[in-house]
């Protein structure tokens, strides 16, 4: 599966995304192919439920495409996320992935940060985590 998770030291969670981001609607994934919209959300809601993390940093930097109901599952974390006073944001999202979620005014709900690091700094705000 072309997405890896960690939990970071500041109990910040983070997900890898690689490649494409798809919508299969009859649920039919198909092996070694590209990333489900259902798979990104079972690991983001992996992090929540097994690990207990409030942050997430979406790593965008090597997707090639994000379906919209990728983006879609994006704002549903984000809710759980503010619900357990933390934040997700997205990093490293560039070309038609951060024309994509632009054009559909995912910028104007989560922050977009032009690396992994520039993201992690604002959630742990000189390492004091905000959760």
């Amino acid at each position: 599966m072309p997405i890896t998770t960690e939990v970071t030291e500041d109990g910040i969670g983070i997900v890898r995304v690689v490649g494409e981001v798809v919508y299969y609607p009859d649920g039919n994934v198909i092996p070694d192919g590209p990333t489900s919209t259902d798979e990104l959300r079972k690991e983001l809601d992996g992090l929540i439920d097994e690990h207990q993390v409030a942050d997430i940093v979406i790593d965008l930097r090597l997707a090639t495409y994000v379906a919209p109901r990728g983006f879609g599952q994006m704002l549903v974390v984000l809710f759980r996320c503010r619900t357990r006073r933390g934040d997700m944001v997205v990093s490293g999202a560039e070309g038609s992935v951060w024309s994509a979620a632009s054009t559909v005014g995912l910028d104007n709900v989560i922050d977009f940060y032009s690396d992994e690091e520039a993201a992690i700094a604002k959630l742990t705000e000189d390492g004091v985590k905000c959760a």
